[in-house]
């Protein structure tokens, strides 16, 4: 995702679909990488939805 001057939000949801995490970053155009704190998340599938307003992208993730 490299559109410049957007917003990327990152949120994870639960499968009841509970969002569980949101976070926010100013894209700069450089590549961003981060980590999501899972720590007292129950063990299980997650979707975590990737944002830019324009673009987006979602993937499932296992947390043991």
């Amino acid at each position: 995702l490299t559109e410049a001057d957007q917003r990327i939000t990152v949120d994870m949801y639960d499968m009841f679909g509970k969002r569980v995490i949101a976070q926010a970053y100013e894209n700069t155009g450089e590549q961003l990488n981060t980590t999501l704190e899972v720590d007292g998340l129950a063990a299980g599938v997650y979707v975590v939805h990737i944002s830019t307003g324009e673009r987006s992208y979602t993937e499932r993730i296992s947390v043991q």
